[in-house]
C-alpha cells in the first residue's frame, strides 16, 4: 500500500519483535558520522543575513530538502507577531529523514546509534533498516484505521522503536504526540482521551518496571485499548 506516493507495508508476513534478535549487531564505538554544519566563522554573516533578508536566506535553505509541491511565498506577515512560512508548500519529514538519503546511495549509513545504559545494547541501524521498519509500522497502523490528521499518543522509552513509530506518522501524515514519562495517571489520561495510542507492554526504567504504572494511568482513561 502507500499513501501520497510513499511506500507502507499494510500486510507484513509477520510481526516483528520489538528488538530484532537474527541480525548481528552493530557496534556502536565503531560508526563514525561527519556533522554537516556550516562553518563557525559564517555565524555572523548568516545571522545578519536572518535580519535582513530573511526570505532569501530561508528560501536558499530550503532548497537542501524535498518539497513535494513547492511553496508560492517564503515568508507572509500577518502581523507583528504572526508569520506564515513557505505559504503552499507540501513536504514529508519522514521522506526527507530517511528516503532521500537512500535515493542518493546512503542507505547503507548509519541513521540511529542506540546505546542504552539500561540494558547495555549498543547498535548502529542503517538508513535502509530503518525505512524498513517504519514503512512496515506505517502499514501497521493504516490497517488499525490511523489516517492523515489523526492523533497519535506515543508512551514508550527512549528506543529505537520510539523512533520509528515518529517517523511512521509522520509517513502516512499522522501528528504524533510524545508523552513525558514522568506524568501522573490523570495527566496522561487527559493527553491520551485526544488520541489513539501506541505503547510498550513492559518497560524498564532503573530497577523497576512500568506495567502497572501504565494500567494505573489507563483506569482514568475512557478508552482501554483492546
Amino acid at each position: 500500500g502507500s499513501t501520497d506516493g510513499f511506500r507502507c507495508v499494510t500486510q507484513p508476513s509477520k510481526v516483528l519483535p520489538l528488538v530484532p534478535q537474527t541480525r548481528p549487531l552493530r557496534i556502536a564505538s565503531t560508526c563514525v558520522s561527519q556533522a554537516a554544519a556550516p562553518a563557525a566563522g559564517d555565524y555572523g554573516r548568516v545571522f545578519k543575513r536572518s535580519v535582513d533578508e530573511p526570505d532569501q536566506l530561508w528560501a536558499e535553505a530550503a532548497q537542501g530538502i524535498t518539497w513535494h509541491k513547492p511553496w508560492t511565498k517564503t515568508m507572509e506577515r500577518k502581523d507583528s507577531f504572526s508569520t506564515s512560512w513557505f505559504v503552499g508548500g507540501e513536504l514529508n519529514i519522514c521522506y526527507n529523514a530517511l528516503d532521500r538519503h537512500i535515493e542518493n546511495g546512503q542507505g547503507d549509513q548509519i541513521a540511529i546509534i542506540y546505546d542504552s545504559p539500561v540494558t547495555n545494547m549498543k547498535e548502529c541501524i542503517t538508513y535502509n533498516e530503518v525505512l524498513e521498519q517504519v514503512s512496515k509500522l506505517a502499514g501497521v497502523m493504516l490497517s488499525h484505521g490511523v489516517k492523515k490528521g489523526d492523533c497519535v499518543v506515543i508512551y514508550m522509552p527512549m528506543i529505537p522503536q520510539t523512533m520509528y513509530t515518529m517517523l511512521a506518522c509522520a509517513r502516512i501524515g499522522a501528528i504524533h504526540s510524545l508523552i513525558f514519562g514522568g506524568f501522573a495517571s490523570k495527566e496522561l489520561s487527559s493527553r491520551i482521551d485526544h488520541a489513539k495510542v501506541i505503547n510498550m507492554s513492559h518497560i524498564l526504567r532503573g530497577n523497576g518496571t512500568y506495567d502497572k504504572y501504565f494500567k494505573n494511568e489507563l483506569f482514568f482513561h475512557r478508552f482501554l485499548p483492546a
